[in-house]
C-alpha cells in the first residue's frame, strides 16, 4: 500500500509541475509557427516598408526563435533528462532561466513600436515619454530578475524573495498596453474625420486590431502579474504562461501589420469625360477644345471639384502620417 501511495503521490507531483509547462510550452511552440507564417505573408507582401519597421519585424523574429529553441530545450529537459525524479526540478532548466530576457527583449521591441506608432499619430511628446517609462522599468526589473535566476538554487526561495520584481514587471508591461492602446486608439479615431473613404476604411482597420490585439498582451500581462504571487509555490503555470506570453505579444505586432490596408489613396469611382466636339463653352455655344475634359467624381466629394481638392489634402496629411505609423 505504501508503494501504490508513494507512487500516487510522485505521479501527482509530475502532473502539477510538468502539466502546465508542457501544455504552455507546446502553445508556445505553435504560436511561433503563426508568428513564422506571418513575418513571411509581411515580407512578401509589403516590401515599400520603411527599413527600420522592417528591421522591428526582424528582430521580433530572431529573438523569438531563440525563445522557441530554449521553450524546445525546456520540454526535452523537464519530460526526459528529468523523467522519473521530479526532485531535481526544483531549479528550473538552464533554458528557462535564457528565455526570461529573450521574452523581455520580444516584449520592450514591440512597446517601443507602440509606443513610436502613439507618438507619429498624435507629435505629442508626454504620453509616448510616458509609455516608453514604464516599459523600460519593466524591462530593467526583469532583466534583474533573469540575473538572478541564474544563481538560484530552488525555485520556491527565489519566487519568494523575488515576487515584487515580477508583480512590477508585469503590472508596468500591462500598464504600457492599455496606455499605449487607449492612446492610439483614440488618435485613430481622431483621424477619421476624413472625407476619403480608402483612408478610413484604412482607419477603421487598425482601430480594430490595436484595440483587440492591445487588450490581449495587456490583459495576459495583468493575469501573470495576479497569477504570480496568488498561486501556490512553486508556480509551475506561472513558469508556463510565462514562456507563451512572448509569443502572444509578437504575433499582436504581426498581426496588426499584416492587417494592415495598402492602398491609401482615394479612389476616383466616377469618370465622366465630354468630347472635344460637345464641350460647352461660356456663351453657351459648343466649342472645340484641343484635349478633351476628364471630370472626376470622387465618392468623398460629391461631385465638387473644391471638395476634392479640399479633401484630397486633408486625407493627404492622415495618409501621410499613417503610412509612417503602420
Amino acid at each position: 500500500m505504501n508503494s501504490f501511495k508513494r507512487a500516487s503521490d510522485i505521479n501527482s507531483g509530475l502532473t502539477l509541475i510538468i502539466g502546465p509547462v508542457l501544455v504552455c510550452g507546446l502553445l508556445s511552440v505553435a504560436l511561433f509557427g503563426c508568428l513564422a507564417c506571418q513575418s513571411y505573408l509581411y515580407f512578401t507582401r509589403f516590401k515599400s516598408d520603411h527599413v527600420v519597421l522592417k528591421a522591428t519585424v526582424s528582430a521580433v523574429v530572431l529573438v523569438q526563435l531563440g525563445h522557441f529553441a530554449c521553450v524546445t530545450s525546456t520540454l526535452w529537459t523537464m519530460t526526459v533528462n528529468t523523467y522519473g525524479d521530479p526532485s531535481q526540478l526544483k531549479v528550473i532548466p538552464v533554458a528557462a532561466d535564457l528565455a526570461i530576457p529573450l521574452s523581455a527583449f520580444t516584449a520592450f521591441i514591440v512597446q517601443a513600436f507602440y509606443v513610436f506608432r502613439l507618438w507619429m499619430l498624435s507629435k505629442k511628446g508626454f504620453l509616448p515619454i510616458l509609455c516608453e517609462m514604464i516599459s523600460v522599468v519593466a524591462q530593467i526589473s526583469t532583466l534583474i530578475l533573469s540575473s538572478r535566476a541564474f544563481y538560484m538554487t530552488d525555485l520556491t526561495i527565489f519566487e519568494d524573495g523575488r515576487m515584487e520584481l515580477m508583480t512590477l514587471s508585469f503590472v508596468a508591461r500591462a500598464a504600457c498596453d492599455l496606455l499605449t492602446t487607449a492612446a492610439i486608439a483614440w488618435s485613430l479615431y481622431k483621424e477619421r474625420d476624413c472625407e476619403i473613404k480608402s483612408t478610413v476604411s484604412m482607419i477603421d482597420r487598425l482601430l480594430k486590431w490595436t484595440i483587440e490585439t492591445g487588450l490581449v498582451t495587456s490583459l495576459m500581462a495583468l493575469t501573470l502579474a495576479i497569477l504570480l504571487p496568488t498561486l501556490k509555490q512553486p508556480d509551475y503555470f506561472g513558469l508556463g504562461l510565462w514562456l507563451l506570453w512572448p509569443n502572444v505579444v509578437g504575433n499582436s505586432l504581426l498581426v496588426s501589420l499584416v492587417a494592415k490596408q495598402t492602398d491609401i489613396k482615394p479612389k476616383l469611382t466616377h469618370v465622366v469625360q465630354i468630347e472635344p466636339s460637345v464641350a460647352p463653352s461660356g456663351q453657351g455655344l459648343k466649342k472645340r477644345h484641343p484635349e478633351p475634359f476628364l471630370f472626376f467624381v470622387s465618392r468623398c466629394a460629391a461631385g465638387f471639384a473644391r471638395s476634392i481638392d479640399e479633401a484630397w489634402k486633408k486625407g493627404a496629411n492622415a495618409a501621410l502620417r499613417l503610412d509612417w505609423a503602420v
